[in-house]
């Protein structure tokens, strides 16, 4: 038997109503992908998937309500939120769109030609896609998939070109000043503070009898 690939499309957010709708975060180009598929695979680490019969796909202002055959309840429905969505690469034979999954490794520069670092993974953040970039010095750059912020997606080459927000990089890159070190403050004391604690004890004693004297008057 061939053994089944499966391609990341979405991610199941919370339950909606009643009847077993749950909301999903898609991650591909178009809501279109789901029409032509009956069947997705639910996993929350990409193994011991649990195949599910897709009843039908809607759209809801920014995101996708899903409603599974296998699902018929509120209750049920909530067990499936933070799971990710996939499909079988051999129901999507025939498509063209690019998946979040196939970005790893692409390759990130900048506008000027400068190579910045490569797509090491991915971060589900509500209502926006995240990149998590890995620079050449081994830090993480967070960078959110906007339109405005992308400049070319090359497949061919696996290279993408980007134009960040002005001072993104710095948040990650910038060298972070190194703390001075604070001496400690020696616990011998020096002669001078000697003679002060002396001078302030001998004051005090001073003080007490002074008190005393004025109580027996």
């Amino acid at each position: 038997m061939q053994e089944r690939k499966l391609l990341l499309l979405a991610s199941i957010m919370r339950a909606h109503g009643i009847r077993g709708e749950v909301f999903m975060r898609n991650f591909t180009d178009s809501p279109q992908i789901f029409d032509d598929l009956d069947f997705l695979y639910l996993s929350k680490d990409g193994a011991n998937e649990k195949k599910m019969t897709i009843k039908y796909v809607r759209e809801h202002k920014e995101h996708l309500l899903i409603q599974f055959d296998e699902i018929n309840t509120r209750n049920d429905a909530e067990l499936l939120r933070g799971l990710s969505v996939y499909a079988d690469s051999a129901d999507l034979a025939d498509d063209e769109n690019v998946y979040l999954h196939e970005l790893t490794d692409f390759k990130i520069y900048l506008e000027n030609g400068d190579y910045l670092g490569r797509i090491s993974g991915f971060l589900e953040v509500p209502g926006q896609e995240t990149w998590i970039i890995e620079h050449e010095s081994g830090k993480e750059i967070y960078f959110p998939v906007v339109e405005e912020f992308l400049r070319d997606v090359n497949v061919e080459e696996s290279k993408i070109t980007i134009a960040p927000p002005e001072g993104l990089l710095d948040i990650y890159l910038a060298e972070k000043e190194e703390t001075p070190k604070l001496k400690k403050p020696s616990k011998k004391k020096t002669p001078e503070e000697r003679k002060i604690f002396k001078e302030a004890k001998r004051a005090r004693l001073e003080a007490e009898e002074k008190a005393k004297l004025a109580i027996k008057e």
